[in-house]
């Protein structure tokens, strides 16, 4: 198997210092285990300017004038150190090769993108700019139909925003939801407007949901969404910041039995699959990552309460009686 990789992927990302330090053990880490196991190849030539398929030019512009000198680009936790906007182009070209790989032998991944909190003219969660809805505005531009699959521990609020009075690009993002925790949206009720109305699907999770909860979330709703939807083209941020051991966001408690399910379930569709690594911190982040790629890796499972196989069926019933086509 082919994955995309860049070793600019280890020199930044845009996160406070002591997370920069995590993310960057990370992907390390990564590469040290995979050598030797996959072909590595590199990430497409792409270029700041082609953000703006999604992007306010006001935003680009920013990130140009920080690139030189440094700085916060949002309300405080985004960050743009001198030097990272090549970084960033590195994981736009990343995602689109992934897309390349995909069309190639089915499934394609990069271990780094999935900066999925950046909106159409704001950065956010360290998010400066959306890789992963360039790909699927791209892509929808080709005349595909693409679905967006989001399993990172935190709501894909930027892509959701992006494409949220869209119908050709459907948007489905499982995550936690609880008060006070990032970035407070992405309830079941969100559904898009317009002629988007319908084709933005939320799956709002409880803390501490664990692999039988998400295996239902799978195997009952991603799972059905796929099939009615009928895309072309699936793009997938597979962040593993659930994951049980994650200094951010384990909270969600997934061991990487859950992982593995989230690969083999991308890599049973029918269409190409671009995956991008999404969230996820620190040399453990390895083991789910991994896990989607298809390395079985043994955990004891984690058990859900009541309380998130309820969340399941509610918003299972919620699709049924208000998506259509769901």
């Amino acid at each position: 198997m082919k994955v995309v990789w860049s070793e600019s992927f280890t020199k930044h990302f845009f996160a406070p210092p002591s997370i920069v330090r995590e993310w960057t053990a990370r992907m390390k880490k990564f590469k040290e285990v995979v050598s030797g196991k996959v072909e590595l190849v590199p990430p497409e030539e792409a270029s700041l300017e082609l953000f703006e398929l999604v992007h306010c030019r006001s935003l680009i512009e920013r990130i140009m004038e920080l690139d030189s000198i440094g700085g916060v680009i949002d309300y405080g936790d985004t960050y743009i150190y001198p030097g990272s906007a090549s970084t960033l182009v590195d994981v736009l070209g990343g995602v689109l090769r992934a897309a390349e790989l995909a069309e190639e032998q089915g499934f394609g991944y990069t271990p780094y993108g999935g900066l999925h909190h950046a909106g159409k003219c704001r950065a956010a969660g360290f998010c400066p700019a959306n890789d992963v809805a360039v790909l699927a505005e791209a892509l929808a531009r080709k005349g595909y139909r693409v679905a967006y699959l989001d399993f990172d521990v935190h709501h894909g609020d930027g892509t959701q925003e992006i494409f949220y009075e869209r119908s050709d690009v459907l948007t489905v993002s499982v995550h936690m939801y609880y008060p006070g925790f990032y970035p407070g949206t992405g309830w079941y009720a969100e559904l898009g407007a317009g002629e988007g109305k319908g084709y933005s699907l939320n799956v709002p999770l409880p803390p501490r949901s664990g692999d039988e909860a998400y295996a239902m979330v799978i195997d009952l709703i991603v799972k059905r969404a796929i099939e009615n939807f009928e895309p072309d083209f699936v793009v997938a941020q597979m962040g593993v910041d659930g994951y049980w051991k994650d200094p951010l966001g384990g909270a969600l408690n997934l061991t990487a039995n859950t992982y593995y399910k989230i690969g083999e379930f991308l890599r049973s569709i029918e269409v190409p699959v671009a995956g991008a690594g999404g969230g996820g911190y620190g040399e453990g982040a390895v083991v789910p990552m991994l896990s989607e790629l298809g390395f079985r890796i043994e955990e004891e499972p984690t058990p859900s309460p009541p309380e998130a196989l309820e969340r399941v069926e509610e918003v299972l019933r919620y699709f049924e009686e208000n998506v259509s086509w769901f």
